[in-house]
């Protein structure tokens, strides 16, 4: 199985990689050999190493480009410019999801994958807590200064990624109908650009949930230091546990990191969190 599953990892990668349209991408496997990728575009350049054929594989299938990331730090593989990488990837970021989804042996592989017994709530709990423990240094890297990790809202292509990222905040706390306050619970708060948003623009309590160590240590730094840490609360717990009432309920893309099997109970815990027409 090891040379197959060599082959089929780095098959996998020439073929993500392999539309890569802008830069240069030099690929060094574990027997050290390499590949070079160099789009019809000039750009960045950049490179890996392979140390992992299998296990870049087994976090492919499990998770997509997603696994790639995690694997990075699992130490499957390295690159000695990690900045200039991400810029390889985001230049070609198009390219690469297409590559990627459109491998139907990946979509058979993951079939079956998915098919395994669900994880338990602890094993859950555990693996969403280490992807957001890899660093607050990591994210910063490539994050608005806010430290936003979802999805921001534009005017314009050309627009700052911090004022798109503001106008999304600012465009949830109207959808919230925000008056000064309310109790606002946040379940998956991040660093806190939320809650640091809603409070000091609005004067509302925002308590956020999150799981991660990482997370809660920025947050109630960066609140503290904002003046905001009579106005906030941040909890190192999972949203099941959440007892209180509260008069708004927000959570940004955290379903996304939620198994289907648990949008009941994810549900169930804003329910309970709110009073009748909360």
């Amino acid at each position: 199985m090891g040379d197959t599953t060599q082959s089929l990892a780095r098959s996998v990668l020439r073929r993500v990689f392999g539309r890569t349209t802008i830069g240069t991408l030099s690929i060094r496997w574990s027997d050290s050999t390499t590949d070079t990728i160099v789009g019809s575009k000039s750009g960045p350049q950049a490179s890996i190493s392979v140390a992992d054929e299998k296990g870049m594989l087994r976090s492919l299938v499990k998770k997509g480009s997603v696994g790639l990331a995690e694997s990075y730090f699992d130490g499957f593989w390295t690159t000695d410019d990690l900045a200039t990488l991400l810029e390889v990837g985001a230049v070609n970021l198009d390219a690469r999801s297409d590559a990627l989804l459109s491998r139907t042996w990946v979509h058979r592989v993951r079939g079956i994958w998915d098919k395994r017994p669900k994880q338990l709530r602890s094993d859950a709990i555990h693996e969403m807590a280490d992807h957001y423990n890899l660093g607050n240094e990591f994210y910063a890297m490539w994050l608005d200064p806010s430290m936003t990790y979802s999805s921001a809202l534009y005017e314009s292509p050309d627009e700052p990624l911090g004022t798109a990222q503001e106008r999304k905040y600012d465009r949830l706390c109207q959808l919230l109908d925000l008056t000064e306050g309310d109790r606002v619970l946040e379940i998956g708060c991040g660093w806190g650009g939320f809650a640091e948003h809603a409070a000091s623009r609005y004067g509302v309590h925002v308590t956020g949930l999150t799981l991660s160590t990482e997370h809660a240590k920025y947050a109630r730094q960066r609140l503290a230091g904002a003046g905001l840490a009579d106005r906030t609360e941040i909890k190192l717990q999972d949203f099941r546990d959440e007892k209180a009432m509260y008069d708004k309920v927000v959570s940004i893309e955290m379903i996304e990191s939620v198994d289907e099997t648990n949008w009941p109970p994810l549900f169930n815990a804003i329910s309970r969190a709110l009073p009748p027409g909360g």
